[in-house]
């Protein structure tokens, strides 16, 4: 007997606003090792975030937009995650930060984020394109999403185990899930 599957679509949501937004960091998450670029498996963590805007409609209607964005736990020179820190901090890293830096230390930290809206396969995301220094003629913000709180889409990251191939131990990466969080 065939199993039939398809895309459903994914489901719709309402998507925050493109342009800049009041925000404060409400989590961090190690991924641990994920497929990268090209391929290439990297060392990955998620910044999570709340912004002021809230949500109109639907079950989480009142409750602010969450965005989250990964990147590979690197402070190069060129990596994304140096870029969006040094201007969420309004200076570059010095010698000595370069060597570690907890990112730990971000929760509960407020800045402004510019979010765009992109297209792919026919879907619109919204998505963090730069992290900026808080602005003091906005109100700071503290996380209304408990310290605990893990999206099941970072649990399900974290059970993968990928061998240098980027093949997948352990996890089946085809599992749909519902997410309590529309983002």
């Amino acid at each position: 007997m065939a199993i039939m599957v398809s895309d459903n679509g994914g489901g719709s949501f309402e998507l925050p606003d493109s342009g800049l937004h009041n925000a404060v960091c409400s989590n961090v998450y190690d991924l641990g090792d994920q497929p990268g670029y090209q391929g290439k498996i990297q060392h990955k963590v998620v910044i999570m975030w709340e912004l002021e805007q809230t949500i109109k409609d639907g079950d989480f209607a009142g409750k602010r937009f969450v965005v989250s964005s990964m990147y590979t736990a690197s402070l190069s020179e060129k990596a994304n995650l140096r870029a969006h820190l040094e201007s969420w901090r309004g200076r570059s890293f010095t010698e000595e930060e370069l060597q570690g830096f907890d990112i730990e230390k971000l929760r509960s930290i407020p800045c402004m984020l510019s979010i765009v809206h992109n297209e792919n396969k026919g879907k619109t995301y919204a998505n963090v394109s730069a992290v900026m220094k808080h602005d003091k003629k906005f109100d700071s913000m503290l996380p209304e999403l408990p310290v605990d709180y893990v999206p099941k889409w970072i649990e399900q990251k974290r059970g993968e185990h990928h061998d240098h191939n980027g093949d997948v131990q352990g996890a089946n990466p085809g599992t749909d899930f519902e997410d309590d969080i529309p983002f």
